[in-house]
């Protein structure tokens, strides 16, 4: 059976879902992995070779994630086309809001047979700051309407928690009649990401996320601010890329932050987690975040907040702490409670372990995967990661 899976970054495509790839291609499927950019082919061998690798082929189509100009959306759905009518799959997964929609109409116009789409979270549709310039209304109006055209032709949406469906099936975006599945994330290899002690001393907070304000790293860094002149010893990381856009911020802002040291982009999140005594991402809405899971299966205590996606993550006092979204205070005051009790980074360590193997290990989420896709036996996938309705 020849299986198409759609995604935006190519890089992300090949490090979030090589291992879905891999299970696919493992049941002897063929797979064109679709990965959008405005990038020259030439930048993007490495993906090309990773997919490779996993038995699968890649091919890039024009996408600009951020694009609004008719023109270039239009090329955007007709360069997916072409690429689907060519390679003739029987099943298409496409991932993320925007790649949902063109996936989806492009698959239906090349005649797949099944139509899938993967809600990896809501995007800033549902993460209104109050800020909006009008022109960013009238796109999120249109991205709207244009999703629930889209999740009107697909058989199924898979989700990553239940609050993404409840608010497409309130907003009138998403049919009842439509089949909705959930898993658990996208899942973490608990094996790449072993489980490494938590340091003790000296005490170290880490986000690992975008440089934006949905990430809640300004929230982070207003907490950090407040702790660091009681507790000086205490190290506040902000590990990741400056992000474009009007959801990013500026270098220059970053860089007052005195109380944050921000390492910029890293290869190896890895090193940064085993590092990390505490694990935070203030995060306004996720689908479920990957950061998280790979922080769990390394065994690190995780602050995260009570909102969709996250909440999903954390049981509260067990592995880590829920707090409220866009509080700094709260925030600092469950960072100040690891400060006062050391023995909850060694205690909430193996909590998040456990949760990272028994709820989001990549093998038992790609099953359930699977199966929503009709792909395997849905009696092979563990119950609790396999949940329809």
């Amino acid at each position: 059976m020849r299986i198409a899976i759609i995604g935006g970054d190519p890089h992300y495509l090949l490090n979030f879902r090589g291992d879905l790839i891999s299970a696919m291609v493992s049941h002897g499927h063929q797979v064109l992995a679709l990965g959008g950019t405005t990038r020259e082919v030439s930048a993007l061998s490495s993906v090309s070779d990773g997919m490779e690798a996993r038995g699968a082929r890649f091919q890039p189509f024009y996408f600009d994630r951020r694009g609004t100009s008719p023109r270039r959306e239009a090329k955007t759905l007709l360069d997916l086309r072409r690429k689907l009518r060519a390679f003739r799959p029987q099943i298409v997964l496409s991932y993320t809001p925007k790649v949902i929609i063109y996936g989806t109409f492009a698959a239906r116009m090349a005649g797949a047979q099944r139509v899938y789409a993967l809600m990896t979270g809501l995007g800033t549709m549902f993460t209104d700051d109050g800020e909006r310039s009008l022109k960013r209304r009238v796109v999120s109006r249109l991205v709207a309407t244009l999703m629930g055209r889209a999740l009107s032709q697909v058989d199924k949406v898979i989700f990553q928690n239940p609050d993404d469906r409840a608010d497409l099936r309130r907003l009138g975006l998403l049919r009842h009649s439509t089949a909705t599945g959930l898993v658990n994330g996208s899942g973490v290899d608990t094996a790449l990401f072993a489980f490494v002690p938590a340091p003790d001393s000296p005490l170290v907070f880490t986000q690992i996320s975008r440089v934006q304000r949905q990430k809640g790293v300004t929230e982070f860094a207003e907490a950090a601010a407040r702790l660091s002149e009681r507790f000086p010893e205490v190290e506040f990381r902000l590990v990741g890329p400056l992000e474009e856009g009007a959801a990013g911020i500026a270098e220059e802002e970053v860089k007052t932050w005195a109380a944050v040291n921000w390492i910029g982009p890293v290869r190896d999140v890895h090193d940064e987690l085993a590092r990390a005594s505490v694990f935070v991402l203030p995060s306004y809405r996720e689908g479920t975040p990957r950061s998280v899971l790979e922080a769990l299966s390394v065994g690190r205590a995780t602050i995260t907040t009570d909102v969709p996606g996250c909440r999903e993550t954390v049981t509260d006092g067990d592995n880590g702490f829920l707090v409220p979204s866009q509080e700094p205070g709260a925030l600092a005051d469950a960072m100040e409670r690891f400060i006062e009790d050391r023995s909850l980074v060694t205690t909430m360590s193996r909590a998040a372990r456990r949760v990272a193997e028994e709820k989001y290990d990549v093998h038992k989420v790609n099953r359930a995967m699977l199966a929503h896709m009709e792909i395997v036996d849905p009696e092979s996938a563990p119950a609790h990661v396999s949940e329809t309705a």
